[in-house]
């Protein structure tokens, strides 16, 4: 079966969750016998090579001054992508598979060469959301509806309101055209039934998966330290860190290490400063697998978004390290919490919870009381493996 993949970025030139799992799973899905071409955005270079098991076809296809573009033609319209929908056009695909398309492949042209079965994963907001966070970036609170005043710059709201109608016309059509949609959380599923994008038969339940092969080994003894991992944003709230260590609750000898890099950088640089770089260090992007080899010598993950995230991978990444977690209630990531007892879900306003949570977790006893938990869960379920298999089988389903 020869199966087109769409993704906005793809490694090595992206880091985040969504296109990591893209790739691990074309990997482990070209493994078994499929053939995988991947058409995807590169700022940096363009042309197709073989990578392992998949051909990947990139495309100088990311709009200039991305801020102002999307403004202008939303998260709708990207001339510059014309290029890799004309190659996908051509390809004479049996199905082809989307992951993200909110920022450098968009809606037009790629619904031109949406043809026969289609499969979507929805790894954020973008069906129901503009900027695919449900964040107002202007008041900084949670958003629970499309609307200018939350998705545009405030100089342009006029035409945000043009591009939300056009939008909507544009969401349906891909529904419309979409064979299945797989979601890695049941929040997810919910939520797109309840803004009524699409139907309940058309969504399958999909946890997303990881290369435990590539999961490094934890050493006997670990240091009193936590992880926060990912994207710097608001909405992410690594800032909670610094709200923890000024409660003064913690033992002096714990240490936090926040891994990635984004707007919010500067300003946690800023306080680890006035902290001091033994209790807080913010160490920005890093390779993957220095990512994980932290994640592996850590006592916890932190993940105390404000927003509800569908379905993170760096959750996704701890428990197969058997790094317990720390997660917020809103959204997906509770599930995992949940169902594998590999930590504790709280609220942000339990300041003492959290503190007494990360203090238990410097006990030995404790701590392999949740990892072995979790290890056992990513074991029995979250293998790279185990998802290409179900993917592989929505596939037959829908390619007959």
């Amino acid at each position: 079966m020869r199966v087109a993949v769409v993704s906005n970025l793809f490694p090595p030139g992206a880091k985040g969750g969504a296109e990591i799992f893209a790739s691990d799973l074309c990997e482990e899905l070209g493994k078994r016998g499929f053939t995988i071409h991947v058409f995807t955005s590169s700022a940096r270079e363009s042309g197709t090579r073989r990578e392992g098991s998949v051909t990947v076809h990139r495309f100088r296809s990311t709009p200039p001054a991305l801020r102002l573009t999307s403004d202008f033609l939303g998260y709708n319209i990207n001339p510059w992508s014309r290029g890799l929908v004309r190659a996908l056009q051509t390809g004479r695909f049996d199905l082809i598979h989307i992951h993200n398309i909110n920022s450098t492949v968009m809606l037009l042209p790629l619904l031109h060469a949406l043809r026969g079965p289609v499969v979507c994963h929805v790894h954020d907001h973008w069906p129901v959301c503009y900027r695919g966070t449900l964040f107002d970036s202007w008041n900084r609170v949670p958003c629970e509806r499309l609307q200018p005043t939350c998705c545009f710059d405030p100089a342009h709201r006029l035409i945000g309101r043009i591009n939300l109608k056009f939008r909507s016309k544009l969401v349906g059509a891909l529904e419309s055209r979409t064979s299945i949609f797989i979601v890695p959380s049941i929040y997810m599923k919910d939520t797109l039934l309840k803004r009524e994008f699409t139907e309940n038969d058309k969504i399958e339940v999909l946890r997303l998966g990881v290369n435990l092969a590539a999961i490094p080994k934890r050493r006997d003894a670990l240091v009193p330290q936590f992880v926060f991992a990912g994207r710097l944003v608001f909405y992410k709230n690594p800032r909670f860190i610094i709200e923890l260590l000024a409660r003064g609750k913690l033992p002096k000898n714990v240490v936090f290490k926040v891994l990635g890099d984004g707007p919010e950088i500067s300003y946690l640089r800023s306080k680890a400063k006035l902290v001091g770089s033994n209790r807080l260090q913010v160490l920005g992007a890093l390779p993957r697998m220095r990512v994980l080899d932290e994640m592996a010598h850590s006592r916890g993950l932190l993940v105390p978004s404000i927003i509800p995230e569908n379905s993170p991978l760096s959750i996704y990444e701890a428990l197969a390290c058997g790094t317990p977690v720390a997660c917020t209630s809103a959204g997906g990531a509770k599930e995992l919490i949940q169902e594998s007892g590999g930590g504790e879900v709280l609220n942000l306003e339990e300041g003492e919870r959290w503190d007494v949570l990360l203090t238990s977790l410097l006990d030995d006893s404790t701590f392999e009381k949740y990892s072995e938990r979790a290890l056992d869960f990513a074991q029995r379920g979250l293998g790279i493996g185990h998802v290409a298999d179900k993917v592989a089988k929505i596939y037959d389903c829908i390619v007959r």
